[in-house]
């Protein structure tokens, strides 16, 4: 299978395989958006591709690496917002700005995550007992990545 940051060049070689590639929900289930600048992603198309399509209904792993918190939160909230939602490995390393709310927002939207890295990422606050409640509130977290 084509690595996800792959997948919208493909779906530029011709209708029929743009058609198949954004009507397959399955072909998303591992999300790469790394090769991306979050700055300038578009968010409302991203939306609007999954409005439409119900791309991410499968996505079962999101890669954010390098990304801001705000727009790394904005991006977990349109995934989750897909019927199917079941994140299972999240990976945010070297994220900018992480605050408690992001990763509250992480433990709310992701209860099943199993694999979790946040290494190399900046914070903007944190609280003491924000990895105990990680440790409660995840049903199944096997992996926690975290090098400040």
């Amino acid at each position: 299978m084509a690595p996800s940051h792959h997948k919208p060049r493909l779906s530029q070689v011709c209708d029929n395989w743009r058609n198949l590639i954004i009507s397959t929900p399955v072909l998303w289930r591992r999300l790469d958006l790394t090769g991306f600048s979050d700055v300038k992603f578009p968010l409302q198309s991203f939306q609007r591709l999954n409005d439409t399509n119900q791309l991410f209904t499968c996505v079962n792993e999101l890669n954010l690496s390098g990304w801001s918190g705000a727009n790394a939160e904005k991006i977990i909230e349109i995934v989750a917002n897909s019927s199917n939602f079941d994140l299972e490995m999240l990976c945010v390393r070297n994220c900018r700005n992480i605050s408690c709310k992001f990763l509250d927002t992480v433990i709310r939207r992701c209860p099943n995550i199993k694999d979790l890295d946040i290494s190399a990422i900046t914070v903007c606050e944190i609280e003491q007992t924000l990895f105990f409640r990680f440790s409660h509130a995840s049903r199944g977290l096997f992996f926690l990545s975290f090098l400040f």
